[in-house]
């Protein structure tokens, strides 16, 4: 099993506060440039991805769209979908689809 990299782990890489590390990867003030990229530069060479559960605890919101279809085989529904999909995901949200079955 692969060990998933925390903030911790980077924190403790570089040596300093995993509050540190945390201000830094959420793009907050309180770090200074170089830190900043030195601990971007870990998170990546570490494979560091970030627990959007957890970030959705602190800041109260879950980057989630839920969407109820009546019919998912509907090729409507599956074009609709894609086109949702394709304009939420690079904008960091989650999709999440509910088949009712026409009831």
């Amino acid at each position: 099993m692969i060990k998933k990299i925390t903030i911790k782990d980077i924190a403790n890489e570089l040596n300093i506060s995993p509050s540190s590390v945390s201000r830094a990867l959420s793009d907050e003030p309180g770090v200074s440039p170089s830190l900043r990229k030195e601990i971007v530069d870990a998170a990546e060479r570490l494979n560091y991805i970030p627990n959007s559960s957890a970030k959705s605890l602190k800041t109260r919101k879950t980057q989630t769209v839920g969407l109820i279809v009546s019919d998912i085989r509907n090729p409507f529904f599956l074009d609709f979908m894609s086109g949702i999909e394709t304009v939420l995901f690079p904008r960091g949200y989650k999709f999440i689809v509910c088949d009712i079955g026409e009831d």
